[in-house]
């Protein structure tokens, strides 16, 4: 594996988390009633979460970008990954209600539907998610060739 592939996907992925970060930290700050709203699965109002993750997001961003360790660098990004499929799948599987079009939604800056937004978020969750594994697998592999007397160029292509 090229390290330049590792790393042109961690720089992807710190654009994405940059990104989101921004437009989390933006949403957080507008006036849809949704805002004040409780976050069905957290409890905290949705201002407060989107303004946790958001701060979050754009800390691990600035680690991919700055980081130098590219195991600790793709775990974050599986974690974070993780974190927000989990997320995801509980709001599937508990039902949670869906809140009325007329309490707006954290999506209206943007000039696409929520439910565009939705598709594109699940794309994105499944880059991070699967590149990640993909990655840390990898390099795992990697790791494991060289200890078992393989040179690094042996697995590098």
């Amino acid at each position: 594996m090229k390290d330049v592939r590792v790393r042109g996907y961690i720089i992807s992925v710190g654009f994405i988390f940059a990104l989101t970060a921004l437009a989390k930290l933006v949403s957080a700050t507008g006036n849809a009633r949704i805002l004040d709203l409780g976050d069905p699965l957290l409890g905290p109002e949705n201002r407060l979460v989107l303004t946790g993750v958001g701060t979050l997001e754009a800390g691990v961003a600035i680690f991919l970008f700055i980081g130098r360790t590219r195991w600790l660098q793709l775990s974050l990004t599986a974690w974070m990954a993780s974190n927000f499929l989990v997320y995801r799948l509980a709001l599937w599987w508990t039902d949670a209600p869906k809140p009325c079009g007329c309490l707006g939604t954290v999506t209206d800056a943007l000039p696409l539907s929520p439910r565009m937004v939705d598709y594109g978020m699940k794309g994105i969750l499944a880059y991070l998610f699967i590149g990640s594994i993909f990655f840390l697998s990898l390099q795992m592999s990697r790791s494991s060739e060289c200890a078992a007397g393989g040179s690094v160029s042996d697995v590098s292509a």
